[in-house]
C-alpha cells in the first residue's frame, strides 16, 4: 500500500518511537520521528504533516505544551 501522508511521531520513548515509525513506514506512509517537544515544533515550522502522533508525558516540554505552542503558531493553522 502507497500512501503519500506525512505523520510526525513525537515521543520520548525510544523503543515506542521506532515502533510506530516502523509500522506506519511499512503501510507506505512518509514518517518524521521527533524524540523532543523542540524537535517536533521545528519541523512543523518547515512543513505541516497531514498527522501528529504526540505523546504527552515527556521531560522538558510535555504533549500539553507541544500542543499548546502547535495552536499559537501561524504556520500550523490547520491545528487550530
Amino acid at each position: 500500500m502507497i500512501n503519500d501522508g506525512t505523520v510526525l511521531i513525537v515521543d520520548d520513548e525510544s523503543e515506542s518511537l521506532r515502533l510506530l515509525t516502523g509500522i506506519l513506514s511499512a503501510e507506505g506512509y512518509h514518517v518524521c520521528p521527533a524524540d523532543c517537544g523542540e524537535l517536533a515544533l521545528a519541523f512543523v515550522r518547515t512543513r505541516v504533516p497531514d498527522l501528529i502522533l504526540l505523546d504527552i508525558h515527556m521531560p522538558l516540554m510535555d504533549g500539553f505544551e507541544v500542543c499548546r505552542q502547535l495552536k499559537a503558531t501561524e504556520t500550523s493553522e490547520p491545528f487550530r
